[in-house]
């Protein structure tokens, strides 16, 4: 092996390297957007989840209110 066949080797691992060291910055800023969009989901999630809660919650009271109401009205009409 020769002196410039070494160095050529050399040249070829620095090129590999850098276009290596590239596309890696590449693959990071990508699963940096990912994150990103993962965290603006997760917060579009927790505020469905709260909306659910307090949807549950107004349902409950709902439910009450009607039961309240047709137990008042038997109670009406049967003359209790």
């Amino acid at each position: 092996m020769t002196i410039a066949s070494k160095s050529s080797t050399d040249t070829g691992n620095r090129v590999t390297l850098a276009v290596l060291a590239t596309k890696l910055d590449y693959v990071i800023s990508s699963l940096a957007e990912i994150k990103q969009c993962v965290d603006i989901q997760d917060d579009r999630i927790e505020q469905l989840e709260r909306a659910v809660g307090i949807l549950k919650w107004i349902g409950g009271g709902v439910t009450a209110v009607l039961i309240a109401v047709i137990i008042a009205t038997i109670t009406n009409w049967l003359g209790i």
